[in-house]
């Protein structure tokens, strides 16, 4: 095998994110970074709703809710983000596209931005939700023979609750970032809006350079 074969396999096997990561950190510069999602009130009203609904996540299956939702709400993301898309003509798109010196990213960026965030929130979600599902630890042990688990709480008792305290905050993670998903087509349907105001106004500023020029 030659060097370069051997260079090759290592990429091969891993794969190539050069491509993905440059889009990712795009993504990050156009909606705002890590502090964009803290200073969020979607977040903030997605964990507020997770403490209110403590009763639902605390017990077993609830991941069947994200499930059976996050599925529709991710076709309902892509719908609307191809309506972004081909929404205004030429010139309109090209108004939005014009970078602002006080930001990172054009308009249109931040916009798109707004919508892949949804977009990616859903499907954290939605894996968190298949993750919980499959309760790894519980089917570790159960490849164990004997009940391991048994013998050390017998050892240790505040393994339970450390435990459990784990787990519930695993929960509690995982439902936030449901909810999150859910409260974030607040904003996704925002940024329609705000294009389509945008667009009345373009619309009517054109049509007054059309009545001024046939004067």
């Amino acid at each position: 095998m030659t060097r370069r074969s051997q260079r090759r396999w290592p990429r091969f096997l891993l794969g190539n994110y050069a491509g993905p990561l440059a889009s990712f950190q795009s993504y990050c510069l156009a909606y705002g970074g890590w502090r964009a999602v803290a200073r969020s009130p979607y977040l903030r009203i997605a964990v507020m709703l997770a403490v209110l609904t403590a009763g639902t996540w605390t017990e077993s299956n609830w991941w069947e809710t994200p499930l059976s939702v996050l599925p529709n709400l991710v076709g309902f993301t892509l719908g609307g983000y191809a309506i972004l898309i081909a929404f205004g003509d030429e010139r309109f798109k090209a108004l939005l596209t014009q970078t602002v010196p006080e930001k990172p990213a054009s308009t249109f960026m931040a916009i798109n931005a707004t919508f892949v965030h949804f977009l990616v929130v859903q499907v954290a979600a939605l894996l968190l939700a298949v993750f919980a599902k499959s309760r790894p630890l519980s089917f570790v042990l159960s490849l164990i023979p004997g009940d391991p688990y048994a013998a050390l709480v017998d050892t240790w008792p505040s393994i339970a609750f450390t435990r459990r305290c784990i787990v519930t905050m695993a929960w509690f993670v995982g439902y936030t970032m449901f909810l999150y998903a859910i409260v974030s087509a607040l904003a996704a349907t925002a940024a329609i809006f705000w294009v389509g105001g945008w667009f009345e106004k373009f619309e009517k500023t054109k049509q007054r350079e059309t009545e001024r020029d046939g004067r």
